[in-house]
């Protein structure tokens, strides 16, 4: 049971990291693409 609750504890931590990461990525992308665009527009 120990075991289980530790990998199920460790996998939460794993896919927490990753949509975090996932969401800074993409909202670094949607920044970048917002510069740009205003860039164009002047």
């Amino acid at each position: 049971m120990l075991v289980f609750a530790l990998s199920l504890a460790m996998v939460v931590t794993l896919v927490t990291a990753t949509v975090v990461t996932l969401h800074n990525e993409s909202q670094r992308a949607r920044v970048k693409v917002t510069a740009n665009r205003s860039r164009l527009m002047r």
